[in-house]
């Protein structure tokens, strides 16, 4: 629970609740699961009166309580603590008593008594997180403000933005995973081409319970310092669903619900998730604004473009937001699925003439019998060969998976 929170500090938990069965009740459950520093109070009056002392980095109280409801509550931790999230533990889903909680409070997240554990411990651990992250965000884009008003040392500033470019640059490297990824049975060989000395494309895999993995591509809007930054928060928002038993439809609404929260204004992802079970071979395949896959069935020489759709992560709340809709195909032994970022459809050889899908079909169909790690070789250079000196200012970047020759490999990603 703990991988989303800096080594050097201790997480301070605090739950305010009238009801002492409640607060032994999550203070057990906190102990046994996490290595959280845990605050309880049936007072609100003391709770305020302590934890002026004892900085939370999250607190939980109950809306109704003696002397100062939740919403009272929670307002004046904001005052001391503005960027600690805010949970309110409710006994109904009270909209209108939501609503204000939101408005006036800017509450975090809800929780209904009586809880899940599960989803309970998960929202705190995202909280904490998102309260890391957005520091370090905020923290690194004040940096770069800084420097970039320093008009007249210009020379100076030029050299503190290189290594700035040069830091990001080393955290988006290494948040990259190799172009060669054996996993649980499956083989994924990578095209990895940014336009920019930082891109904003971006993949990644984890194991999932129930023998399943799940792969993802993703397109951030932006470049440079600010797209390293926030996949920070992207390559997050997906592995916080590592080895769990969530569905494809839900890693995607749960993803959109951090980036809503933690991603700087105007910026946003387009993410695709591929959720695959390797013992029974069937991928669900779930969108949010990446270009529609390809299939290619070797055993019946076809290219099939596979229809699955949304909406983009970071722009809408999850009351809002739509996945779209889950398709789900059966990956043959010598299947290759394919996905890619606009970056490929969208190169450019006229003003009017784009590589387009139909370009990838054919060139997959024409390169079929070579191995898929060719296959996406040539495609690009197809691409890259069709644009004819065209400028062209987006990343690009090719998955290819396939199920593994050999199926006893089955090495973790840690």
């Amino acid at each position: 629970m703990n991988s989303a929170i800096s080594s050097h500090h201790t997480p301070v938990v605090a739950v305010v609740d009238p009801n002492l069965a409640v607060t032994e009740s999550l203070e057990a459950l906190l102990r046994a699961e996490t290595g959280y520093q845990i605050l309880t109070y049936n007072l609100p009056v003391q709770a305020v009166e302590n934890l002026k002392l004892t900085p939370p980095d999250l607190i939980i109280a109950a809306f109704k309580m003696p002397e100062m409801n939740g919403l009272r509550l929670l307002g004046e931790i904001k005052k001391m603590y503005p960027d600690v999230p805010r949970v309110l533990l409710t006994e109904e889903a009270d909209m209108e008593c939501l609503i204000k909680g939101i408005n006036e409070v800017g509450l975090f997240q809800y929780i209904q008594k009586p809880w899940n554990d599960e989803h309970l411990l998960l929202i705190i651990k995202n909280g904490l997180a998102n309260k890391n992250l957005h520091q370090t965000l905020q923290d690194k884009i004040h940096e770069i403000d800084q420097v970039l008003n320093q008009r007249n040392v210009l020379f100076e500033a030029q050299n503190v933005m290189q290594r700035e470019l040069t830091l990001a640059k080393q955290v988006h490297t290494k948040l990259l995973l190799p172009r060669k990824i054996r996993l649980n049975g499956i083989l994924i060989n990578v095209q990895y081409k940014p336009s920019f000395e930082i891109g904003g494309d971006f993949y990644d895999v984890i194991s999932l319970a129930n023998h399943r993995v799940a792969i993802m591509i993703a397109d951030l809007t932006g470049h440079g310092i600010q797209a390293a930054l926030c996949t920070a928060l992207l390559k997050f928002a997906f592995t916080a669903f590592k080895q769990s038993s969530a569905e494809a439809i839900e890693i995607l609404q749960g993803m959109n619900e951090i980036l809503y929260k933690g991603l700087p204004q105007d910026i946003y992802a387009a993410a695709l998730l591929a959720v695959i079970d390797t013992e029974t071979w069937k991928c669900k395949i779930v969108n949010g604004g990446i270009p529609h896959p390809f299939l290619l069935s070797r055993r019946l020489g076809r290219v099939e473009k596979l229809f699955a759709s949304g909406m983009m992560l970071g722009l809408f709340e999850n009351n809002v937001y739509e996945p779209g809709i889950e398709a789900e195909i059966q990956l043959g032994k010598k299947d290759t699925l394919f996905l890619f970022t606009d970056g490929l459809t969208e190169i450019r050889q006229r003003k009017d003439s784009f590589f387009g899908d139909h370009l990838v079909a054919d060139t997959i169909i024409k390169f079929s019998a070579q191995t898929s790690e060719s296959i996406i070789k040539y495609l690009v250079h197809t691409a890259l060969e069709f644009k004819k000196g065209s400028e062209h200012l987006d990343d690009i970047t090719v998955l290819a998976i396939d199920r593994s020759q050999n199926p006893r490999q089955r090495k973790h990603i840690s």
